[in-house]
C-alpha cells in the first residue's frame, strides 16, 4: 500500500525513520539519502505527490514520485545496499544506482537530465 506524503512533518517523520533503517542497515547509503531527498523535492512534479511505500502500519524503504509526467521510484536494495533509481516504477528501467560514493555533482546531473 502507498501512502501519500501530505505535508513537511510527514516528510520529516519519514526521513526519520529512514535514516534509523539506513544507519541499522549499515553505512553505505546514509548520507547519500539526505542529498537523494533534496534531489526529489528540487525535481517532483508540483501537482503529484510523493508516495512511500506503507506495510502493516510502518514506512518501508521505497518512495515514488512523479517527475516531467513520468514515475520514478526510489528503493534501497538490501543485497547491493544501493538505492536505485527507477523509470516507470519498480518494474521499469532501472536508470542508476546510489551509494555514499555518488557525487552531489553526479546527483545533480541524474536530475537535471530527467
Amino acid at each position: 500500500m502507498a501512502l501519500k506524503l501530505t505535508d513537511i512533518n510527514m516528510l520529516q517523520d519519514y526521513i526519520n525513520g529512514m535514516m534509523a533503517r539506513v544507519d541499522h542497515h549499515g553505512g553505505p547509503v546514509n548520507e547519500i539519502i539526505l542529498a537523494l531527498i533534496g534531489a526529489i523535492l528540487w525535481k517532483k512534479d508540483e501537482d503529484r505527490p510523493i508516495l512511500i511505500r506503507e506495510k502493516n502500519g510502518s514506512s518501508k524503504n521505497l518512495i515514488w514520485t512523479h517527475i516531467k509526467g513520468v514515475k520514478y521510484a526510489f528503493c534501497y536494495n538490501h543485497f547491493t545496499q544501493e538505492i536505485e533509481m527507477y523509470k516507470n516504477g519498480m518494474k521499469g528501467e532501472l536508470i542508476t544506482t546510489f551509494t555514499n560514493e555518488t557525487s552531489f555533482k553526479d546527483i545533480r546531473k541524474v536530475f537535471s537530465n530527467l
